[in-house]
């Protein structure tokens, strides 16, 4: 279940970029930013002070299509990535967040 969600440094760079959706996972500073699994199903917004949502893959690549479709470049990136049936490859799921994520900054 570990490898289901996005690691700690993409995480902080989505919570830069505005990321606030609810999560059932978050990183705690308490515990050497190892990720915690809240007691709820719902989720929450865990991004308050130096706490960081830890969402699914599915939740950032979705959040990032929804919130910057109307860049063609990201579009574009998208159309890519799904076209070589890559977005949902285990491992190459970080490398394609990092490029959506680096072409939002």
């Amino acid at each position: 279940m570990e490898n289901e969600f996005v690691p700690y440094e993409l995480a902080l760079r989505l919570k830069a970029l505005g990321f606030n959706k609810p999560c059932i996972t978050w990183y705690d500073p308490q515990s050497n930013f190892n990720y915690k699994v809240t007691a709820s199903i719902i989720g929450v917004n865990y991004n308050k002070k130096d706490i960081i949502s830890a969402p699914t893959f599915s939740q950032a690549f979705r959040w990032i299509y929804d919130n910057y479709q109307n860049n063609e470049d990201i579009l574009i990136a998208f159309l890519d990535m799904t076209a070589f049936n890559i977005l949902y490859d285990n491992y190459n799921r970080i490398e394609c967040l990092e490029r959506l994520i680096e072409i939002v900054e």
